[in-house]
Formats: structure tokens, C-alpha cells, sequence
């Protein structure tokens, strides 16, 4: 960064980065840890940006294949390899080759699509062309409080007609915090 007493770590994984993080506030250093961002390079040859893919292989029951299968579409991953498990249960194997920033947030997503059962196992797999424009992350908004308080009952009314709630009547709030995720 600009600053003397600023820091900007990178690194490959979460087990990665909070064993940083934990070892640095054990230590006594403040510190404000951002949202995960995708490190791109240019390629020296072609002078293109280039941003990091990953092999992702998800074993998952046949019931929740088309919701995976979606899943990975809608974050621009392109589908590699589809079967079924050799085990006795009737698991599905769907591998997808997907950029980096495609899979921020999609673990928890596929967690939910298939009710816990997903078996997630990424790996980096090589830096390519840069795929152009954005990549959904989130498909739904948040709700936020719009002042200081306590929640009351018919506020909750009013407000549960937008989405799902994560507060119950008697909490007390502050402007902006995240009271609920939003149903679109």
C-alpha cells in the first residue's frame, strides 16, 4: 500500500489466510480484514490480463445435480466431466473448470442448493484469459436497518414481506446493520 503502516497480504486459500490472521492477532496486532479479492497478472508474452482458475469436483446425490449444474453456469464455469460415483450410493461426480472469482461465495450457495450433502473439493488449476464483464456472486440483497433502536413487532411485519429475517422483535439495532437477506 501508499502507507508505512499498512499491509496488503495475498494469499491461496482460507486455511491459509486465517492461520495469518489468527497468528497476527495473537500477537497483539490490530488489523481489518477485507472480502476476498481474485489476484490477476498480465501475461508476458500476450500483454493480456490473466486471472486464476480452478478445478472444482463436486460429488453430490442425483437429485441435486441440476442444481449444481446451474449453480456453476450461472458463475461462467464450464462443464468438464459428468458420471456417476462408482460407490453404492447413487452420487453424482460433476467436474467444472471455473475462475477463481466465480467460486467466492459459491460454497455456501451449493451447501444450501443441496441441503448439506455436497462434497466440494477445488484445486488452482492454471491462469487464463481473463473472461470479460462481471460474474454473479450473490443472487439476492440485504435487507438493512434504516435507524438506531429497538426492533418492534410490526416493523418485523412490514418487514418480512421482503425476505428472510435474521432479527426477532426486542433486538436492538444500529443504521445500516444487516437485519435479513432480501427475497430477489
Amino acid at each position: 500500500t501508499d502507507s508505512a503502516d499498512k499491509y496488503a497480504v495475498s494469499g491461496r486459500g482460507q486455511l491459509h489466510l486465517t492461520v495469518l490472521i489468527e497468528t497476527m492477532r495473537r500477537e497483539g496486532f490490530e488489523l481489518e480484514v477485507g472480502p476476498p479479492v481474485v489476484i490477476y497478472r498480465t501475461n508476458e508474452e500476450t500483454g493480456k490480463v490473466e486471472e486464476p482458475f480452478e478445478m472444482v469436483e463436486v460429488r453430490v446425490p442425483e437429485e441435486y445435480s441440476g442444481s449444481v449444474i446451474d449453480l456453476f453456469n450461472t458463475r461462467n464455469g464450464e462443464l468438464q466431466d459428468m458420471g456417476l460415483d462408482d460407490g453404492g450410493e447413487s452420487m453424482s461426480v460433476i467436474k467444472y473448470l471455473i475462475p477463481t472469482r466465480g467460486m467466492l461465495g459459491l460454497r455456501s450457495s451449493l451447501l444450501t442448493a443441496t441441503r448439506g450433502t455436497a462434497i466440494i473439493d477445488a484445486v488452482f488449476d492454471s491462469y487464463r484469459e481473463k473472461i470479460p464483464g462481471d460474474i454473479q456472486s450473490r443472487d439476492k440483497g440485504s435487507l438493512l436497518a434504516f435507524e438506531d433502536g429497538t426492533i418492534t413487532s410490526f416493523g418485523l411485519e412490514n418487514a418480512q414481506d421482503r425476505g428472510k429475517l435474521f432479527v426477532k422483535a426486542g433486538d436492538e439495532t444500529y443504521k445500516n446493520m444487516i437485519v435479513g437477506i432480501h427475497q430477489r
